[in-house]
């Protein structure tokens, strides 16, 4: 990632900071407090270690994350938002609420098994969608 001199609107500058498939959700994952590597590993479904430790050291960088590094062995890290990456997770929260509509409302299935997430069922079931139907299994929550 490289911060450019100059940008057209500060949007265009936080746009090239989180952008990448991971970053956000990443950010996403961080809010809900400290969290080992290992663990967003396997929170975050689908990144690999390198995408993974490559996206928190460039938004370290920005100063979005950063990190504690404790002593003893074996080493233990954990990572977590600072008042910027805070705030971004805010606008996060925002995009997750349009993404679950959006994805209610045309009927395309997804599951939060895998996030640390808390699933909000009002804002899935505020939307008037055709032959959609809400299933847990322990867990799993679906939309169909």
């Amino acid at each position: 990632m490289k911060i450019r001199d100059t940008y057209i609107c500060p949007l265009e500058l936080v746009h090239d900071m989180i952008r990448g498939k991971w970053k956000t959700i990443i950010v996403y994952q961080l809010q809900f407090g400290n969290t080992s590597l290992s663990k967003l590993r396997r929170d975050i479904v689908g990144v690999s270690e390198k995408m993974l430790v490559q996206h928190l050291n460039e938004l370290q960088s920005i100063g979005m994350v950063d990190r504690v590094n404790f002593p003893g062995y074996p080493l233990r890290v954990e990572y977590f938002l600072t008042e910027r990456g805070k705030k971004v997770s805010r606008a996060v929260n925002i995009m997750q609420e349009v993404g679950i509509e959006y994805m209610a409302k045309h009927n395309i299935p997804y599951h939060t098994k895998d996030l640390n997430t808390p699933f909000d069922r009002d804002v899935a079931e505020s939307f008037e969608a055709p032959n959609r139907l809400i299933i847990e299994a322990g867990e799993e929550i679906v939309l169909l």
